[in-house]
Order: structure tokens, then sequence, then C-alpha cells
């Protein structure tokens, strides 16, 4: 862990709440349009460090395919699919998806959604679940001096939702050993 009061908590925001509160204009847009959202985790890489994965085009690649808008089953709630991922709306001019999914981030990440969770301990353990928040590690002053090492278990969704509009298979797009094996090939 960072070096307390240096930064690295983990933020999580409600997705849920934040479609809850969305301007109704664009909540029934996104209602009547039920868009579909390609996610990259190439393009999240890239957005957070422009120069990593050189030569890497997140279009080459194998995107994951989910409706933007889902119920979350377990609270029967109205829910965003939207993350830094998020790489382009299917069927949308690239303007018009790039505003799309920038307005819908952009509302969800507000802080009034978001709770920022310090990490105190070495094996502190924080689980939640991933079909209704996003999260993401925020930064501060340890960058660059220290390091934040954090180890993940991920258990797969058991919804309708957990292949998204995807072809089920063993092969877990996200994982090291999946970006690594991608690269390769």
């Amino acid at each position: 862990l960072p070096p307390k009061g240096t930064g690295g908590n983990t933020e999580y925001a409600d997705a849920r709440t934040a479609f809850d509160e969305l301007p109704e204009d664009l909540k029934n847009e996104l209602l009547d349009k039920d868009y579909v959202v390609c996610h990259s985790l190439y393009h999240s890489r890239k957005l957070a460090s422009p120069q990593s994965l050189p030569g890497v085009n997140p279009e080459d690649h194998f995107m994951s395919r989910h409706k933007l808008v889902q119920r979350h089953e377990p609270s029967g709630r109205m829910n965003l699919y939207i993350a830094s991922h998020a790489h382009h709306v299917e069927g949308v001019c690239p303007e018009r998806s790039k505003e799309i999914i920038d307005t819908v981030y952009k509302h969800a990440c507000q802080p009034k959604y978001v709770v920022s969770i310090e990490w105190k301990n070495n094996n502190d353990l924080i689980m939640w679940d991933n079909t209704c928040v996003m999260h993401r590690a925020a930064g501060g002053s340890f960058e660059g001096k220290y390091k934040r090492d954090m180890r993940r278990t991920t258990v797969h969704d058991g919804s309708i939702h957990a292949w998204g509009l995807n072809e089920k298979t063993t092969d877990r797009m996200g994982s090291v050993n999946d970006m690594d094996r991608r690269l390769r090939s």
C-alpha cells in the first residue's frame, strides 16, 4: 500500500442511482434506442496511459458488447453499463457515439454517486457488485514513488446479462493472461 495520506484509494460509482437521476430526455432516449456499447480493455489502457501499448489499435481487437441500460437483477433497478472501457455505440456516427458515452460516463462519475475507500491494512478486503458499480484506482502523491499493488478475484456473474451480447466462452476479456495472449497473436 502507498503510505497513508498519499492516495491510492479505490473509488466506486453507483450506476443505478446515476441512471435514476439522468435528465428525463436522456433517460428516455437511452431506453427508446436501447443502445449497445462496445467495450475494449485496450481502449481503457490507452486512455489511462496514452503511450502504453504502442502500435495497438483497440479497433483491431475483440470488443465485448453490452446494452448501455440494463436491469440489475438482484435489485430490479435499471442500471448504466458504462466505464472507461466503453469505446463506441454500435450503429451511431462516431461524433454522436462519443457524445453519448462522454455524457453518460461524466454523469455517472459525479461525486454524489462515488464513495472512496481508503486502504488501511495489507489484508483489507472489499467486495462489490461489478454489474452495478464502476470502480477505479484514485491517484495521489504516491504515484511514481510507491507501488499500489492490489490483487483481485472475480466471480462470474450469473445473471442474464453475464455475457452481454457476446458468445459464451471460457475466455474472459480483461484478464492479464488474456491481454498477453491477444498481444502475442
